[in-house]
């Protein structure tokens, strides 16, 4: 598994309470459908407050 810093343009579906829910997300001009949410962590880095996905998904690029 590789870890990039890179920004994402991210679709999500929220809660009322503002709990957010990943639906797919854009990187390097590829659109990725989020299929499953497997984890969520919330984390701190330099004073701010995130939450971190970690997701299952298939790239359109494959077939079945």
């Amino acid at each position: 598994m590789k870890i990039l810093l890179t920004p994402i343009t991210l679709l999500a579906h929220f809660e009322l309470d503002g709990t957010p829910h990943p639906i797919h997300f854009k990187i390097a001009d590829k659109e990725i459908k989020i299929g499953h949410v497997v984890s969520v962590t919330e984390e701190k880095l330099a004073g701010n407050k995130m939450l971190i996905f970690k997701c299952q998904s298939i790239p359109k690029t494959y077939l079945y």
